[in-house]
C-alpha cells in the first residue's frame, strides 16, 4: 500500500468499476492551456452605423429609380412610384436588392448593439435623472426599482424580436420582386411595416422609462445643452413613431380597399406618398441612434487558446486483492 500511494502521488490515477482481467480505455489529459487576447476598438465605426444603414437604403432607392426612369420603365416626376415598383424589374432590381441587403446587415449590427446598450443601462443608469428625494424613495422601495428594471428588460426583448421580424422581411421584400412573386412580396412588405412600426414604439417606451418618465423629460428640456439634446432626441423619436403608425395605416387602407386604389397610381399618389414617408421617418428614427452610439466604446475581443494534450497509457493490474476495499482493477495515466 505505501508503494501504491507513492505511485498515485506521481501519476494521474483513474479508478474504474470492478471488472477483472480488463484494461480501461485510455483517456486524454489536457494540460498547459495558453491563451492570448486581442482587442479592437470600434468607436467611430459604431457611431456611424445608423447613418451608413440609412445611406445604403437611400442609395438603393435612388439608383433603382434612376435606372428605371432611364430605361423608361418608370414615369418621371411628378408621378411617384411605390418602392416595390422601382425594384421590380432588372437592371434596377439588382441594385435595389444588393444595397438593401447591405443595409440589412448593418441594421443587424445596430439592433444588436442597441439591445446590449439598453441591457447595460438598465443595470447602471438607474439614478441619472432622479432627484435626491426620488433616490431615497428608490432605496426605500426596492420592489419598484426591480419592477422598472424587469419592465425595461421585457421591452428590450420585445424590441429585439420585432426588429428581427422587420429585418427578415426587408430582405424578403428586396429578394422577391412584386412582378414575379406578388403574394410573397406583399406578405413580407406587410410584416415589414408592422415590425418596423412596432420596434419604434418599443424603443420610445424604453427611452421614456430610462429618462425617468415625464419628470425626467422636464429636467432634460430645462437642463444644460447636453440634456436638451437628449430630450430633443426623445421627442424626435416620438414624432417619428407616430408618423410611422399613421403612414402604415394610410398605406394599408389605400392598398387594400378597392374603392381607394384609384387614388394611388392613377390618381393623387396617396399610397405611394405614405409609403415613402414611412420609409423616410424610419430612416430618420434609426439615425437618432448615432447620438447615443457615440458614447459607446465598443471593443471586439478575440481570444485564442492553445491546448496541449498528453498521451495516455493504461496499465492493468489483474487479480488485485479486494479485501482492503480497492477495486479489482486500477488503471492510471502517465504524463509524457
Amino acid at each position: 500500500m505505501p508503494e501504491l500511494q507513492h505511485q498515485q502521488s506521481l501519476e494521474a490515477v483513474t479508478v474504474t468499476t470492478p471488472i477483472t482481467n480488463q484494461t480501461s480505455p485510455p483517456q486524454p489529459i489536457t494540460t498547459n492551456n495558453q491563451h492570448s487576447e486581442h482587442g479592437i476598438q470600434f468607436c467611430w465605426f459604431i457611431f456611424s452605423l445608423p447613418l451608413v444603414s440609412s445611406f445604403l437604403s437611400f442609395i438603393a432607392c435612388l439608383i433603382a429609380y434612376r435606372v428605371g426612369v432611364d430605361e423608361k420603365r418608370l414615369q418621371p416626376l411628378p408621378f411617384i412610384p411605390f418602392i416595390s415598383d422601382i425594384g421590380d424589374v432588372k437592371p434596377g432590381s439588382s441594385f435595389f436588392t444588393f444595397f438593401l441587403i447591405l443595409s440589412s446587415l448593418v441594421t443587424l449590427i445596430i439592433i444588436t448593439v442597441r439591445y446590449y446598450q439598453v441591457a447595460s443601462k438598465a443595470e447602471t443608469d438607474k439614478s441619472r435623472n432622479s432627484s435626491p428625494t426620488e433616490l431615497r424613495s428608490n432605496r426605500d422601495n426596492p420592489l419598484e426599482e426591480a419592477r422598472t428594471k424587469r419592465s425595461i428588460q421585457r421591452l428590450n426583448t420585445a424590441a429585439l424580436v420585432s426588429s428581427c421580424i422587420f429585418l427578415v422581411c426587408k430582405i424578403g421584400v428586396s429578394s422577391f420582386q412584386l412582378n414575379n412573386y406578388k403574394k410573397i412580396h406583399l406578405g413580407f412588405a406587410c410584416f415589414y411595416f408592422f415590425g418596423a412600426a412596432l420596434y419604434t414604439v418599443f424603443q420610445v417606451c424604453i427611452t421614456f422609462k430610462m429618462i425617468g418618465g415625464l419628470n425626467g423629460l422636464k429636467k432634460l428640456l430645462t437642463g444644460d445643452m447636453s440634456s436638451k439634446c437628449q430630450g430633443s432626441v426623445f421627442l424626435s423619436r416620438v414624432i417619428c413613431s407616430l408618423a410611422l403608425i399613421i403612414n402604415f395605416f394610410i398605406v394599408g387602407v389605400f392598398v387594400t380597399v378597392p374603392s381607394l386604389k384609384v387614388h394611388n397610381r392613377g390618381g393623387a399618389n396617396v399610397g405611394q406618398s405614405a409609403e415613402w414617408a414611412f420609409a423616410g421617418f424610419k430612416l430618420f428614427f434609426f439615425s437618432t441612434f448615432s447620438y447615443e452610439f457615440w458614447k459607446i466604446r465598443f471593443t471586439f475581443l478575440m481570444k485564442f487558446d492553445e491546448i496541449e494534450k498528453t498521451k495516455t497509457e493504461s496499465f492493468p493490474i489483474k487479480n488485485c486483492d479486494t479485501t482492503d476495499g480497492l477495486p479489482s482493477q486500477v488503471s492510471y495515466s502517465k504524463l509524457q
